[in-house]
């Protein structure tokens, strides 16, 4: 595998995922969003990221997101609840880069995901720091 020479947040990237036995997760060859910080891209062997499937399933979900990108050739969802690191000697190829809108989306889900209340964590720092 080719090593990348700039990789971000929000890039759409193939992977090549390892396979787990008698597991439900993603593996093989397929495109991952990244979901790392852009300095932990840069620096870090290993980061974060969002597998994509074209198995459109249970968009009723919050953790499921469809995607508007155009540089993916099928309809295709994250699949949020699959959130995992990546050894970046596994990314293979540059699809593309999701849009803002897109991006916004998958963080929401991420924070779902996590069970995070933003808006619990805003009126806790309120009272943090008063």
């Amino acid at each position: 595998m080719m090593e990348l020479k700039e990789i971000k947040r929000g890039d759409i990237i193939w992977a090549n995922l390892p396979e787990l036995k008698d597991s439900k997760i993603q593996s093989g060859v397929r495109p991952v969003i990244i979901t790392a910080n852009n300095f932990a891209a840069e620096h870090s062997p290993v980061i974060q990221y969002v597998p994509v499937t074209t198995q459109i399933k249970r968009t009723d979900l919050p953790i499921h997101v469809l995607l508007e990108a155009d540089c993916l050739y099928k309809p295709s969802m994250a699949l949020v609840e699959q959130e995992g690191c990546i050894d970046k000697k596994r990314l293979m190829e540059k699809i593309g880069t999701l849009s803002e809108k897109d991006m916004f989306n998958i963080d929401k889900a991420i924070l779902v995901q996590r069970g995070i209340d933003v808006y619990a964590m805003i009126v806790n720092m309120k009272l943090a720091t008063a």
